[in-house]
This record gives C-alpha cells, structure tokens and sequence, in this order.
C-alpha cells in the first residue's frame, strides 16, 4: 500500500514523516473524501434552508433536525477537508495555530451531534407517549431554548475537556504534527460521557417509544373497526327513520282529512290528535345518548306536555327547534368525547417522524460505533499504529458517512423534502409567497 517513507517538509530538518501512497490508492482515497465532503455540505444546507424557508416546517422537531444539520454542515465544512488531508498524507499542512481551534472545533462538533440524537429522542419519546404533554408544553421557544443549551454545554465541556484536565494538544514534536494527548482515565471518562451514555440513554427511549408505537397501532385498527361498524348502523338507522317518517306523516294526513272532511266539529279534534301521533312515533328520549338513559323518564314526561302545550298555543312550529337543537347538542357532547379518546393516541405523522429519526439515530450508532471501540482497543491494548493504520482510515471514512446520510434518509422517507428539494433546483423559491407552499400532500 505504501511506496515509500518521506517527509511532510522535505526542506526542513526537523519535518515529521509522510507515508507516501500509490498514486491509484491516493486518487481513490480523495474521490471518497471529495463525495463525502460535498454531500455532507450541499446536502445539510438543503436541509437546512428548507426547514428554514418553508413557514409549515417550522416545528420543534425540525428544529432539532436543523440544529443537527448545522453541526453536520460544520463538520463538513471546517473538520473534514482537514481531516482526511491529515489522514491520506499524514501530515499537518495548517500551521500550529489552527490545531487547538481544529480540536476544539472537531470534539464539539461531535458532541453536539450526540447531544442533538439525545433531545430528538426525547422529543419523540414525548410526542409518541405522550402527546398531550408534547401537544401543550413542546413549543418552538422551548426548542430554540434546548438548542442554545445543547451548544454551549458542548463548547464548555470541550473547552474544559482539552485545556482544563490536563491534556495537551502537540505541535512542537516536530514540523507537521497536530495531535491532543491525554491520560487514558480521562479518556474512558470522555468516551463515557460523549458517546456511551447518550447511546445508552437514546436506545432506551427508542425501545420504550417502539413498544407505545406498537400499542398504538393495535388501538387505531380497533378504533377503525369500530368506526366501520357504527357507520354501518347509522346507515340503517337512518334508512329505517326515513321510512317510518314517512309512515308517520302519512297517519297525519289521513287522520286531518277523516276528522275535517265529515263533520266541522270534529276538525277541532285534528289540532289535539297530532303530538299524540307524534309522541306514538317519535319518542324524543330516544335522541339522547345512551350515557344519559337515566333522564328517560323524567324527560318524556316533560317533552309530552311540552309537546301539547306548544301545538295548543300554535307555536309548535317556531319552539320545535328546542328540541333539535337539545338532540344536537348531546350529539355534540359524544362527538367531543369520541375525539377527546382519539387525542390520546399521537398523529400518525409524529410515528412516521419517530421511525425516521430512529433510522437516523441506528445509522449514527452503526457508523460511529466501530470508530469508538477501535480507540477503546487501542487504550487498552499495545498496538502498533502503522499496522492499523489501514483499519483506522477505513473506520474513520465509515464515521464520516453519519455527516452525509441524513439528508438521503430525509429524501427517502419525506416527500415534502424531496419537493423542496425540486423547488430549489428549478428556482421556484425565488416566486412570491413561496414560503407558504403546501410542501404535505392531502
């Protein structure tokens, strides 16, 4: 794999060596790290502009998808292109005052984004388990506040980890190096703090919001049985009081035209025989909800008399509507308690977030992970650095496609982004009232 050993500065003494690869194996090397640094930028910045242009996205949640696209799109921009320069060549080539600022921005970085997969599985654990407290309390304020938080808490821990702890970043072994020693206590203690805890703490939640998501599945498809079922009876119900509607006029007709057509006297009768048909017929307690069936005497006692008392007094037809509106009323009551059992389980666009931040969170885990116990091995174990050197390029490249592949898991599982994605690319951001664009599909 190497052709020979040369140095970083061949024209000074005191140079650090160079490992000087094929030409072949260099060319692919800086392929990789040219994709990889161009997706990681170009594609966070599309995320990036579109939760921050379109006015629909602007939730808490895409709040925290940007936050951790703006770490990614740093990590592209700042640390990367210094990155795998440092690896492909191993030599520093910045000067020696930009390696604390590159460690200092490259271990904060890292933890931010740790930090922001830590607040996004809260915020999914609230929202799946418990959507009236996230519904209530989870704002935008509250956001952009967990957002400043997480960044500062990062740059004061990375500040004090490299310069309070007694950790030394080396620059002066000789020309081209850049490195941060410290004691291996202090790095279990980090490597604890940054990585293994915040994982630990994510895979729990996860768990927890998988097993609720899975309990609300099984209520939905019960509550659309149920659903289709009472749809059913209405249905029938109301092709049944059509029908005896019509019976029932149809016994008001006859009996106006047998009581006025013989004698004029009996006409009298029509104007008292009517609430009778109508009380025979139509029992108004039937219209109460069933969770009130303990009115139902009470009621059709006061509903008959007031039935007589109106058609006697020839307001029948004006105060009728008190009737209709008490039915609907109570329809009203039950249609609020059906939606009040329905708010109890989450929209089904906060599960589908949940699964698509999970996938996030699984691929940081999966991409990161080897990187960490590779270093871990190297704490405890005496291992040569030059015959890892190969394992350590390939697990660092691995660790840097988490910066890339967010934005292709947001193409893959959100229409609206790949909508946004097609409005940037034709220029339609620029039309008037483009930021109030429908970006969800009905």
């Amino acid at each position: 794999m190497y052709s020979e050993r040369s140095y970083c500065f061949p024209d000074k003494n005191a140079s650090c060596p160079k490992l000087v690869r094929r030409t072949e194996i260099s060319v692919i090397l800086y392929l990789f790290a040219v994709i990889l640094i161009v997706v990681a930028v170009f594609g966070n910045l599309f995320v990036i502009i579109t939760v921050s242009y379109f006015r629909q996205l602007h939730t808490p949640t895409n709040f925290f998808v940007v936050s951790l696209a703006v770490a990614d799109f740093l990590n592209g921009l700042l640390i990367m292109p210094v990155q795998f320069f440092t690896l492909i060549d191993y030599c520093w080539y910045f000067g020696d005052a930009f390696c604390p600022y590159y460690m200092t921005y490259f271990y904060c970085l890292i933890f931010v984004s740790v930090l922001n997969l830590v607040i996004v599985s809260f915020d999914r654990y609230f929202a799946v388990c418990n959507p009236f407290f996230y519904s209530r309390y989870v704002k935008k304020s509250v956001a952009g506040t967990c957002i400043i938080f997480i960044w500062l808490l990062a740059f004061l821990y990375t500040y004090a980890f490299i310069y309070h702890t007694g950790g030394s970043v080396i620059t002066d072994w000789c020309v081209g190096m850049c490195a941060f020693l410290h004691y291996n206590n202090w790095w279990i203690a980090h490597y604890v703090v940054t990585f293994l805890l915040p994982m630990m703490l994510i895979i729990c939640l996860y768990s927890v919001i998988f097993v609720t998501a899975r309990r609300h599945v099984k209520a939905i498809n019960c509550m659309i049985q149920e659903t289709k079922s009472a749809d059913s009876k209405k249905t029938q119900l109301s092709k049944s009081s059509e029908r005896k509607a019509a019976k029932t006029i149809g016994i008001v007709v006859i009996a106006f035209i047998v009581l006025c057509s013989p004698v004029i006297y009996l006409s009298t009768v029509n104007c008292s025989i009517d609430p009778m048909i109508y009380c025979l017929f139509y029992p108004c307690v039937k219209l109460i909800d069933s969770n009130l069936t303990y009115h139902r005497k009470s009621e059709r006692v006061f509903y008959l008399t007031f039935y007589f008392f109106l058609h006697k007094t020839g307001t029948f037809s004006v105060n009728n509507n008190f009737l209709h509106v008490k039915a609907i009323n109570l329809m009203m009551e039950e249609t609020k308690l059906a939606h009040s059992k329905k708010t109890q389980l989450p929209k089904s666009s906060e599960r589908k977030a949940a699964k698509t931040l999970g996938v996030v969170v699984i691929a940081f885990i999966m991409l990161c992970s080897p990187g960490f116990l590779l270093i871990l091995v190297q704490m405890f174990f005496s291992i040569d650095l030059e015959t890892i050197t190969p394992v350590q390029l390939a697990l660092i490249y691995l660790s840097s496609v988490n910066c890339c592949i967010d934005p292709i898991i947001y193409a893959f599982f959100y229409p609206w982004f790949r909508k946004s994605i097609k409005m940037m690319v034709t220029l339609e951001i620029f039309k008037s009232s483009s930021s109030m664009t429908s970006l969800f599909s009905n």
